[in-house]
């Protein structure tokens, strides 16, 4: 059972054998981390508190570890194949311990061992098995690393994120825009994801984004311009055909779908969004 509160909300909240709090993110204050965290040991129980952090919260931890004596234990986060062998053994276990009606299958069992005698117990087993694992690895097979280096821990930026920086600067970008926003769970985050994935590639330099709300506006390094064009064509964003378009250009992308007629009659808000960058104004959300 998982509960998802705000610290507003949490401190109304009486939740008996709370064994984890997960922190998303850090608050600002140090002393609602504590207060987070302590949630986990009331009436002498114990518990487990784990932060989400960007490299740039580091120095955050090692504060609030020498403000409260506590010294944290730094995990890497799961790969796809790690995720992949949990759920697998989890099943395995399940299955192990599963208790058997033997009053309610037995009238089945008969048809059962018919139609599976042909199976040798190895291939039954691998039947019975790739039933779930297959779903699995087709989800998670794709699944990219997602841990820091290890010279991103000590405080600074990493040299990867130098050279970023780096390449931001010196790069001539082109700008697009997509027609999903904020209002079809389109954050920045998800936007620099779904353009790695079109691209199948995480080399690309990404300037400026904008999540409005049925649009949203991003740069990119103009090599991969026309690899951009391609790998958009026939994606969709949560149901949604995605349609990508140049910022002084045409639209381009599939043709003759709904999506592209709705997309061009927002012509006043990419207008306007075009102003609102220039001024500085508008509802956006920038990374």
């Amino acid at each position: 059972q998982i509960l998802v509160a705000t610290d507003v909300a949490a401190r109304g909240l009486d939740v008996d054998d709370l064994s984890h709090v997960i922190n998303f993110n850090l608050p600002d204050d140090d002393e609602i981390y504590v207060h987070r965290s302590g949630r986990t040991g009331r009436a002498g129980k114990k518990g487990i508190s784990i932060i989400i952090i960007h490299t740039r919260e580091v120095r955050k931890i090692r504060e609030i570890e020498k403000k409260f004596s506590i010294t944290f234990i730094r995990e890497t986060v799961p790969s796809g194949l790690d995720i992949c062998k949990k759920r697998l053994y989890t099943l395995i276990d399940k299955v192990e311990n599963v208790k058997v009606d033997e009053q309610q299958i037995g009238q089945f069992m008969p048809d059962i061992y018919k139609k599976l005698e042909w199976l040798e117990r190895e291939e039954l087993v691998k039947h019975f098995v790739s039933t779930e694992f297959n779903r699995y690895l087709s989800y998670y097979k794709n699944a990219r690393d997602i841990n820091i280096s290890g010279d991103s821990m000590g405080g600074g930026r990493s040299k990867r994120e130098k050279q970023s920086r780096g390449d931001r600067r010196n790069t001539s970008f082109a700008g697009f825009y997509v027609n999903v926003g904020f209002q079809h769970k389109l954050n920045p985050g998800r936007l620099i994801g779904l353009i790695n994935e079109c691209l199948q590639s995480s080399d690309a330099v990404i300037g400026k984004i904008e999540v409005m709300k049925t649009f949203s506006f991003f740069e990119i390094n103009n090599e991969w311009e026309s690899k951009l064009f391609v790998g958009f064509k026939g994606k969709k964003f949560e149901g949604i055909p995605l349609l990508i378009e140049g910022d002084k250009g045409s639209p381009r992308g599939e043709r003759g779908s709904k999506a592209k007629s709705k997309y061009r009659d927002n012509k006043v808000g990419r207008s306007k969004a075009r102003k609102n960058r220039n001024k500085g104004g508008g509802q956006r959300r920038r990374l």
